[in-house]
Protein backbone atom coordinates (compact mmCIF):
# COMPACT_ATOMS: atom_id res chain seq x y z
CA UNK A 1 0.00 0.00 0.00
CA UNK A 2 2.93 1.59 0.92
CA UNK A 3 4.85 1.67 -2.22
CA UNK A 4 0.99 2.55 -4.07
CA UNK A 5 0.34 5.95 -2.40
CA UNK A 6 4.34 6.59 -2.93
CA UNK A 7 4.12 6.45 -6.52
CA UNK A 8 1.13 8.06 -7.04
CA UNK A 9 2.93 10.82 -5.31
CA UNK A 10 6.05 10.88 -7.25
CA UNK A 11 4.52 10.52 -10.66
CA UNK A 12 2.45 13.54 -9.85
CA UNK A 13 5.73 15.47 -8.80
CA UNK A 14 7.16 14.37 -11.81
CA UNK A 15 4.73 15.32 -14.28
CA UNK A 16 4.21 18.38 -12.75
CA UNK A 17 7.64 19.29 -11.42
CA UNK A 18 6.96 23.40 -13.42
CA UNK A 19 3.90 23.60 -11.58
CA UNK A 20 4.32 22.70 -8.22
CA UNK A 21 5.86 24.95 -5.12
CA UNK A 22 9.08 23.45 -3.69
CA UNK A 23 6.54 22.51 -0.12
CA UNK A 24 4.29 20.91 -2.59
CA UNK A 25 7.03 19.08 -4.15
CA UNK A 26 8.70 17.73 -1.05
CA UNK A 27 4.97 16.53 0.26
CA UNK A 28 4.47 14.38 -2.85
CA UNK A 29 7.98 12.70 -2.36
CA UNK A 30 6.99 11.90 1.06
CA UNK A 31 8.22 14.73 3.10
CA UNK A 32 7.71 17.57 5.20
CA UNK A 33 10.13 19.94 6.33
CA UNK A 34 12.83 16.98 5.56
CA UNK A 35 11.05 14.63 7.54
CA UNK A 36 8.75 11.46 6.30
CA UNK A 37 5.31 11.37 6.10
CA UNK A 38 3.26 8.82 7.40
CA UNK A 39 0.63 6.82 5.01
CA UNK A 40 -1.93 8.38 6.69
CA UNK A 41 -0.98 11.90 5.78
CA UNK A 42 0.37 10.79 2.34
CA UNK A 43 -2.89 9.47 1.58
CA UNK A 44 -5.14 12.83 2.61
CA UNK A 45 -2.01 15.51 1.40
CA UNK A 46 -1.78 13.61 -2.08
CA UNK A 47 -5.20 14.08 -2.95
CA UNK A 48 -5.58 18.25 -3.25
CA UNK A 49 -2.01 18.38 -4.81
CA UNK A 50 -3.18 15.51 -7.27
CA UNK A 51 -6.78 16.64 -8.28
CA UNK A 52 -7.65 19.66 -10.16
CA UNK A 53 -10.14 20.43 -8.20
CA UNK A 54 -7.73 20.62 -5.21
CA UNK A 55 -10.66 18.49 -2.89
CA UNK A 56 -9.76 15.93 -0.24
CA UNK A 57 -12.34 13.30 -0.49
CA UNK A 58 -10.59 10.72 1.92
CA UNK A 59 -10.07 11.86 5.64
CA UNK A 60 -7.68 9.89 7.46
CA UNK A 61 -6.66 12.28 10.16
CA UNK A 62 -9.46 12.41 11.63
CA UNK A 63 -11.28 9.74 13.92
CA UNK A 64 -14.98 11.06 13.31
CA UNK A 65 -14.67 11.71 9.50
CA UNK A 66 -12.36 8.42 8.99
CA UNK A 67 -14.46 5.89 7.39
CA UNK A 68 -14.64 2.34 6.22
CA UNK A 69 -12.26 0.72 4.79
CA UNK A 70 -9.80 3.50 6.19
CA UNK A 71 -10.83 2.41 9.83
CA UNK A 72 -10.07 -1.37 9.69
CA UNK A 73 -6.77 -1.32 7.11
CA UNK A 74 -5.28 1.20 9.60
CA UNK A 75 -6.28 -0.58 12.74
CA UNK A 76 -4.82 -3.83 11.15
CA UNK A 77 -1.71 -2.12 9.81
CA UNK A 78 -0.57 -0.88 12.56
CA UNK A 79 -1.32 -3.05 15.41
CA UNK A 80 0.76 -5.90 12.39
CA UNK A 81 3.23 -3.46 11.92
CA UNK A 82 4.14 -1.92 15.79
CA UNK A 83 3.88 -5.80 16.81
CA UNK A 84 6.28 -7.36 14.22
CA UNK A 85 8.81 -3.69 14.58
CA UNK A 86 7.97 -3.41 18.77
CA UNK A 87 7.13 -7.13 19.62
CA UNK A 88 5.69 -7.59 22.97
CA UNK A 89 3.09 -9.95 24.47
CA UNK A 90 0.69 -7.55 24.87
CA UNK A 91 0.76 -6.67 21.48
CA UNK A 92 -1.25 -7.85 17.99
CA UNK A 93 -0.61 -11.60 17.71
CA UNK A 94 1.89 -12.07 15.46
CA UNK A 95 2.77 -16.13 16.54
CA UNK A 96 0.28 -17.63 14.49
CA UNK A 97 -0.47 -21.04 12.96
CA UNK A 98 0.01 -20.90 8.89
CA UNK A 99 -3.63 -21.32 8.43
CA UNK A 100 -4.32 -18.44 10.31
CA UNK A 101 -1.68 -16.39 8.53
CA UNK A 102 -2.97 -17.01 5.50
CA UNK A 103 -6.54 -16.30 6.67
CA UNK A 104 -5.40 -13.01 7.71
CA UNK A 105 -3.17 -12.29 4.87
CA UNK A 106 -6.01 -13.21 2.25
CA UNK A 107 -8.55 -10.86 4.19
CA UNK A 108 -5.66 -8.08 4.74
CA UNK A 109 -5.15 -8.34 0.55
CA UNK A 110 -8.79 -7.86 -0.02
CA UNK A 111 -8.77 -4.61 2.48
CA UNK A 112 -5.82 -3.06 0.78
CA UNK A 113 -6.93 -3.58 -2.40
CA UNK A 114 -10.20 -2.13 -1.70
CA UNK A 115 -7.81 0.71 -0.13
CA UNK A 116 -6.07 1.07 -3.18
CA UNK A 117 -9.30 1.55 -5.21
CA UNK A 118 -10.54 4.26 -3.12
CA UNK A 119 -7.41 6.14 -3.50
CA UNK A 120 -7.29 6.09 -6.52
CA UNK A 121 -10.68 7.33 -7.21
CA UNK A 122 -10.31 10.20 -4.64
CA UNK A 123 -7.21 11.04 -6.98
CA UNK A 124 -8.52 10.16 -9.89
CA UNK A 125 -12.16 10.49 -10.13
CA UNK A 126 -12.33 10.37 -14.20
CA UNK A 127 -9.66 7.81 -14.74
CA UNK A 128 -10.35 3.72 -15.07
CA UNK A 129 -8.42 2.06 -12.44
CA UNK A 130 -4.40 1.07 -13.65
CA UNK A 131 -3.57 -1.29 -15.83
CA UNK A 132 -0.02 -1.42 -14.43
CA UNK A 133 -1.33 -3.15 -11.01
CA UNK A 134 -3.95 -5.49 -12.66
CA UNK A 135 -6.83 -2.59 -12.31
CA UNK A 136 -6.48 -3.23 -8.54
CA UNK A 137 -8.62 -6.52 -8.75
CA UNK A 138 -8.50 -9.33 -6.65
CA UNK A 139 -9.00 -12.17 -8.73
CA UNK A 140 -6.52 -11.07 -11.51
CA UNK A 141 -3.96 -10.95 -8.68
CA UNK A 142 -4.45 -14.29 -7.14
CA UNK A 143 -4.70 -16.22 -10.51
CA UNK A 144 -1.84 -14.35 -11.73
CA UNK A 145 -0.02 -15.77 -8.57
CA UNK A 146 -1.73 -19.70 -8.88
CA UNK A 147 0.32 -19.44 -12.40
CA UNK A 148 3.57 -18.41 -11.06
CA UNK A 149 3.24 -20.99 -8.13
CA UNK A 150 2.42 -23.70 -11.29
CA UNK A 151 5.32 -22.85 -13.54
CA UNK A 152 7.73 -23.20 -9.95
CA UNK A 153 5.80 -26.41 -9.43
CA UNK A 154 6.71 -27.64 -12.74
CA UNK A 155 9.87 -26.42 -13.27
CA UNK A 156 11.03 -28.10 -9.97
CA UNK A 157 9.28 -31.59 -11.31
CA UNK A 158 11.32 -30.88 -14.49
CA UNK A 159 14.80 -30.56 -12.36
CA UNK A 160 13.92 -33.37 -10.09
CA UNK A 161 13.08 -35.75 -13.00
CA UNK A 162 15.60 -34.73 -15.84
Amino acid sequence: MECFVNSLGYSHAKRSEGALTENDFEILNGKKNGRFLQLKSKIERYQSLIRDDGKTIIVTSDDNQIKEPFISFFNIYENLRNSAVHFSPNKEQIWLKPADWIEKAEHFSKLSLQVAQEIWKSCYPKLASPDYIRRLDYNIFMDKAMCYIQSLEQIADELKNG
